[in-house]
């Protein structure tokens, strides 16, 4: 049952400069690039949505998070990825 868990599809909505923000990441695989670019336009002005799997958006805040972490000041690019983070954990916790 678990492994079903992992392939149903999950919808995330993020700010558009957070999407932004996470493709300027310095490492991103192809787990995570198919996440980014599932982005589509979201009903709310200035939003997306992004689609994948609770695998693929585990994966993407992990490597978002490791950044926050080693991240040697807090700016503004920061807190954007933080913000994106939070909101990718929210939704999977919802899922």
């Amino acid at each position: 049952m678990r492994a079903n868990n992992t392939k149903h599809e999950i919808e995330v909505e993020l700010e558009s400069h957070e999407l932004g923000a996470i493709r300027r990441l310095r490492y991103l695989d192809n787990i995570m690039t198919g996440v980014l670019d599932s982005a589509r336009r979201s009903g709310t002005d200035g939003f997306v949505v992004l689609t994948g799997s609770r695998f693929a958006f585990e994966h993407l805040v992990g490597e978002i998070a490791h950044a926050v972490n080693h991240s040697s000041r807090w700016t503004a690019q920061v807190e954007t990825l933080s913000n994106a983070a939070d909101a990718i954990e929210q939704a999977l916790s919802q899922h």
